[in-house]
């Protein structure tokens, strides 16, 4: 276990973190490619958007573990894991439609930057 906050972490819980953070960014850049394939945009390299994709990431993992997802009890039964998702993926939705509202995205270029409307 890691002490962690006055807080002891079983290593299984932040491996399943790992794994859960590592999904949600590739899910995400998937989507990204799926959705520019679509539209006909051209596809840039992966870090032109990798604060996006770590916001995204970010934000359900803190949703996730705000309402227990990685806790024991939630592992028990079925109904509640799922009603747990559930909830998580609705505040990680919220969370990030307030990210994305409060911090405007910026474009720049050689020397300058603008805020696109």
């Amino acid at each position: 276990m890691i002490r962690l906050f006055k807080h002891y972490v079983p290593y299984a819980v932040l491996l399943l973190g790992l794994v859960d953070a590592v999904l949600l960014i590739a899910s995400a850049e998937i989507g990204w490619i799926l959705r520019a394939h679509q539209i006909g945009m051209e596809v840039g390299p992966i870090h032109t958007r990798i604060a996006q994709l770590l916001t995204f990431a970010l934000a359900l993992q803190v949703s996730l573990v705000a309402v227990g997802a990685y806790g024991v009890a939630s592992f028990l039964s079925l109904r509640f894991a799922a009603a747990r998702l559930a909830v998580a993926l609705s505040l990680g939705v919220m969370f990030l439609s307030l990210i994305f509202f409060l911090v405007p995205r910026s474009r720049c270029g050689d020397r300058t930057c603008s805020t696109r409307p």
